[in-house]
C-alpha cells in the first residue's frame, strides 16, 4: 500500500497477490474399483464352472478378483 500526497490531492495505490492452486485428477485415469464375480463360490463342486452363478456370488459378497487405479493429483498454479 502506497499513499502519495501532492498538494491538496491524496492518491492511494495498492495491490494484492493471491496464491491459487487447482488440484485435479485427469478424468480418463480414474478407476474407483472393479470387482469380478465368476460363480466359483456358489458352484456345487469345486472346479465346476457350469453350476455357479456370478450374480449369486455378488449377492453373497464373495468377490473373485478386484482392481483399483487412480493417478496422483496434479497441481496447476
Amino acid at each position: 500500500m502506497v499513499t502519495l500526497i501532492v498538494g491538496k490531492h491524496i492518491l492511494h495505490f495498492g495491490g494484492e497477490f493471491l496464491i491459487y492452486q487447482n488440484n485435479s485428477t485427469a478424468w480418463g485415469n480414474l478407476n474407483g474399483g472393479t470387482m469380478g464375480y465368476t460363480g466359483i463360490y456358489t458352484a456345487s463342486t469345486q472346479g465346476d464352472s457350469s453350476t455357479g452363478a456370478a450374480y449369486a456370488d455378488f449377492l453373497l459378497g464373495q468377490t473373485q478378483s478386484w482392481n483399483a487405479n487412480a493417478t496422483p493429483d496434479m497441481a496447476a498454479a
